[in-house]
């Protein structure tokens, strides 16, 4: 499994990770790579297992679930999905077919977030997965 350095930093964990003598470079694109693939199992297996403090895991839940609600109002505006769409002749099935995956999509991810029981968890929730695309 590839390691993001923002997987590492949402959680806190570089000065942890050189503690344990794990070291790491990161390129300009942002992805991690690690001296031997033992170090890179070991942050893995760590980040991986990472609960966090009750108040940690309480201020990621809070900052992905605003995250969360960003995507949702900066994609998807009524006005604008009616305003911005070029398809002629939608019907009702269409358009509750398209407001249904979202709202599911919506209420799937905030259950994720909310039901999280490691920061981890919490880090590893998708949010830009799973959303439909304008008809």
């Amino acid at each position: 499994m590839a390691l993001a350095l923002s997987q590492i930093t949402a959680l806190g964990l570089t000065d942890t990770l050189y503690a344990a003598g794990i070291h790491f470079e990161v390129d300009p694109a942002g992805a991690v790579h690690f001296a031997t693939s033992a170090m890179e199992s070991a942050a893995t297996s760590l980040i991986s297992g990472y609960s966090g403090s009750a108040a940690e895991l309480s201020w990621h839940k809070a900052r992905k679930l605003a995250a969360l609600d960003a995507v949702f109002d900066a994609a998807f505006d009524l006005a604008a999905f009616i305003r911005g769409g070029t398809a002629t002749g939608l019907t009702s099935g269409q358009v509750g077919t398209f407001l249904a995956q979202i709202a599911n999509n919506y209420r799937t991810l905030r259950a994720a977030i909310a039901g999280a029981a490691t920061v981890a968890v919490v880090e590893a929730v998708n949010i830009a997965a799973g959303w439909p695309s304008n008809p």
